[in-house]
């Protein structure tokens, strides 16, 4: 509230400087929606792994996942991921028939997920999970420890572009921006993360050449939708 109130301030010392609009329910308004956009250097990551097994008992192919599944949990714990950002994601036992036999076979899944609050960990990682023969690792998502990072400013273009728009159609009828009648910061904000992704096959030993990982920077747009006061030109 105190930042949306700071806007009112400014777009209105910016309507009509040295002026004081007075507002009634007969003065004109213009409804605009203005966008924007901005960047943000993500400082957040999250890593997915999944180990599979087929065979001809459920306890095979659990026990094998189960055995994997504990080296990734370990490959993580060695570069300091903390338990409390690790996550399962889902463990299943599937039954199939085939027409060969062994008729019957179980396949057993599972998947966790990783979340880095350093984003230098996202290459070691995907590296580690590898080498701890994870069967499918994928990412990173990134993202914001704060999750109105880059906002503020995706917010300051919207309202730059709102005025713009309105200065544009107010002298299209022959008439002015004299004030602000309203200011909805949050219309249709929106976040939209820059994900890089990898996958990595599994492997006994560690890659001889380390997986790259850029974090580039994350595009955050924002919409606000100003109600503006309308005057004589």
């Amino acid at each position: 509230m105190h930042r949306l109130l700071l806007i009112a301030v400014a777009l209105l010392a910016l309507a009509v400087p040295g002026v004081a609009a007075a507002a009634d329910a007969t003065t004109p308004t213009l409804a605009v929606l203005g966008q924007g956009t901005a960047f943000a250097t993500p400082d957040t990551a999250n890593v997915e792994a999944a180990v599979a097994r087929t065979a001809t008992s459920r306890e095979a192919a659990r026990d094998d996942v189960a055995r994997r599944t504990t080296a990734l949990l370990a490959a993580l714990q060695r570069l300091g991921v903390p338990r409390a950002d690790i996550q399962t994601q889902s463990i299943a036992i599937t039954r199939s028939t085939h027409k060969r036999r062994p008729r019957v076979r179980y396949t057993a899944r599972a998947a966790l997920s990783a979340h880095l609050t350093n984003v230098a960990l996202v290459g070691p990682v995907f590296d580690a999970l590898t080498a701890a023969r994870a069967d499918d690792v994928t990412g990173p998502s990134f993202g914001f420890s704060n999750p109105t990072a880059g906002l503020p400013e995706a917010e300051q273009a919207a309202l730059a572009d709102a005025r713009a728009r309105a200065d544009a159609a107010a002298a299209a009828v022959g008439m002015r921006v004299i004030g602000v009648q309203s200011i909805n910061l949050d219309p249709s904000s929106v976040v939209t993360p820059g994900v890089a992704s990898d996958s990595a096959s599994a492997g006994a030993a560690a890659p001889k050449q380390p997986t790259p990982v850029e974090t580039g920077r994350v595009e955050v747009s924002a919409a606000v939708a100003v109600v503006f006061l309308l005057g004589p030109a």
